[in-house]
């Protein structure tokens, strides 16, 4: 193992939002939400006579490899060396810290543990502390897709998975974000949910039937028009629980204003992933997801505004072993 690399690439997670926002409900949080290839994490994991770490977001990766350590009851961090070589920009709604967490969890596994049994989803977060609320980013490292959970009981380490649904590798998704901002993380984010206010159960049940009767048959049936519609009337609907905090529907006016810029170019898939600021739009092709991208960069200048053009991720990360280069 000495000579070979561990490379672990994994997608980066789009949250179309929560499904419950009731506090007296028994099953809490749940969410739907899809993973893209791009941008992804990309981690090279070799052995080393020390804990090394090498490039963005070290001190990130070394406490996950903490964690990892005291959930495998070792002494002290493994002697490898992890070196990132590309990561999504943190608190940008593209789940960055929980695919950071689960690459170097398995790819530590993968490198230090080889014969040990696959570990379950439910395991490799808790190995990392991720999965707290939403578990979307969690079952799309490891499957991909369109992931639909269906929340937390009392006593549960993540949220259950519901459904999982390949998206049609035809379909794009342009990520549009304004470089002037970040969403919420850490204590504010915990604050966010602290205040947030029980929304009606016919809100839940709305979500619900939008998720399920809507928007994964649409996946499955390669339906895109009704897909692109039901995306967006969930986003908008589970974004206004958050109105008290973010300000509306969307993080702020910069975010209100783009989505309304997209709806009016004729996109009707659109919608704030996470807390944002990255708002994505869903195409049906990848020529109509660049001459979209074309027409978003006209009017905006490139220090205001990165788009990305990607396309859905349905099979998870990619971990595998190869010579040391």
């Amino acid at each position: 193992m000495k000579d070979e690399c561990i490379r672990v690439t994994a997608p980066a997670r789009l949250h179309f939002g929560m499904l419950s926002f009731e506090n007296g409900r028994q099953r809490r949080f749940g969410g739907l939400g899809l993973m893209v290839e791009r941008p992804a994490v990309r981690l090279h994991c070799t052995a080393s006579r020390e804990f090394e770490v090498v490039g963005p977001l070290a001190e990130r990766v070394r406490h996950v490899a903490l964690n990892w350590s005291r959930w495998r009851s070792l002494d002290d961090l493994p002697p490898c060396r992890l070196e990132v070589r590309d990561a999504p920009q943190h608190h940008t709604g593209l789940g960055t810290g929980t695919q950071l967490g689960l690459a170097v969890a398995a790819g530590l596994n993968a490198l230090l543990l080889p014969d040990e049994a696959t570990v379950t989803p439910a395991q490799l977060a808790a190995a990392v502390g991720r999965g707290h609320r939403s578990a979307v980013g969690t079952y799309g490292f490891h499957l991909g897709g369109l992931i639909l959970e269906s929340g937390k009981l009392p006593g549960d380490s993540i949220g259950r998975l519901e459904h999982r649904v390949a998206v049609p590798a035809t379909w794009q998704f342009a990520l549009l974000r304004p470089l002037n901002d970040e969403g919420l993380s850490g204590g504010a984010e915990d604050e966010a949910f602290a205040l947030l206010k029980d929304a009606p159960a016919s809100t839940t049940e709305r979500l619900g039937y939008l998720a399920r009767h809507v928007i994964l048959p649409a996946a499955k049936r390669r339906r895109f028009d009704e897909f692109a519609e039901g995306v967006y009337d969930y986003g908008y609907l589970a974004g206004s629980c958050y109105a008290s905090i973010q300000g509306g529907a969307f993080a702020g006016p910069q975010l209100t204003q783009l989505v309304r810029t997209i709806r009016e170019i004729g996109v009707r898939g659109v919608g704030q992933t996470s807390w944002g600021p990255t708002v994505f739009a869903v195409l049906p092709d990848e020529g109509a997801a660049h001459r979209f991208a074309d027409r978003i960069r006209s009017q905006y200048s490139p220090q205001e505004l990165s788009v990305v053009v990607t396309r859905a991720n349905n099979s998870g990360a990619d971990i595998n072993c190869g010579p040391r280069k």
